[in-house]
């Protein structure tokens, strides 16, 4: 369902009124700092190669020039289920972040979130780590899509940017009105962008990009699992290579002026999907 999603300073109904005033008034009391930390982070399924593949080619150098108030640190979120080429071992581990995570110690993907929680929170804290971006493909025809959960206003204001800045070439320094200068050239993208909005707050998201103070997933598809395509790859660089130009602009305080309003989807209906018998 495809909806028009206000940008704080604008909005249509009493219940977008509150949602968000209340995300902009956590926006104040939690600013994005000069130097942020941004943690960029692939692997999470193990079978989507595409964001491991884009980490291992960011240069330490070249991101300190690039964007230089932010401090950009990566992970392979699930190092061995990437090894195995699964999507995962013992349970999602994009589904371990609500704070009900399996106590089982023998179950590889809460061991594991309890690490990333860890080295990353603790989750939604002053402490935490500024922003995490969560790097994913998917088979189904979905573009380029930035999931955004509804609590974020940061991550909605980058996504709000990434639609202006989408439909430009790769080194116009940001693309279309209020791109913003600054960055290195970008590829350009056969994909389509779309932002998802998930309703959800920050305690009951159970999504690893939930456990900084703000995040924000990119998935990229169709493109099959355990395999890299260019064109997913490139889209992938290039929506990155935006969200961190807007983060490191923000951090600055030179971020443009976001659009009264952006186009988004959310979630309409849960519809049943039949299981084959037996």
């Amino acid at each position: 369902n495809c909806s028009t999603w206000p940008i704080p300073q604008v909005m249509a109904k009493v219940y977008l009124v509150m949602i968000a005033t209340i995300v902009l008034l956590a926006s104040l009391l939690l600013p994005l700092a000069s130097a942020s930390r941004v943690a960029v982070v692939a692997g999470t399924h193990g079978n989507e190669f595409t964001g491991v593949y884009v980490i291992e080619q960011l240069e330490p150098a070249a991101l300190r020039r690039d964007y230089p108030s932010l401090r950009v640190e990566t992970l392979i979120a699930n190092p061995r289920a990437f090894s195995a080429t699964r999507r995962f071992i013992d349970a999602d581990l994009n589904r371990q972040f609500a704070g009900r995570r399996s106590e089982d110690t023998q179950q590889l993907e809460a061991v594991r979130a309890a690490e990333i929680e860890a080295q990353l929170g603790p989750k939604g804290s002053a402490q935490a780590c500024d922003v995490v971006v969560d790097l994913h493909t998917t088979t189904s025809n979905m573009g380029c899509t930035l999931i955004v959960n509804s609590y974020c206003q940061l991550a909605l204001r980058a996504a709000a940017y990434l639609t202006q800045a989408w439909a430009g070439g790769g080194g116009e320094g940001g693309g279309g009105e209020g791109g913003g200068g600054g960055g290195p050239d970008l590829p350009a993208s056969v994909h389509p962008l779309r932002i998802y909005v998930h309703d959800t707050s920050q305690a009951a998201a159970p999504y690893l990009c939930s456990v900084g103070r703000a995040g924000l997933t990119i998935e990229v598809g169709p493109t099959p699992t355990g395999l890299l395509r260019a064109d997913a790859v490139a889209t992938t660089q290039r929506a990155l290579g935006l969200v961190l130009r807007f983060l490191d602009l923000e951090a600055s305080g030179r971020a443009p002026q976001p659009p009264p309003t952006v186009r988004v989807y959310v979630d309409a209906a849960r519809v049943p999907w039949p299981a084959a018998e037996g």
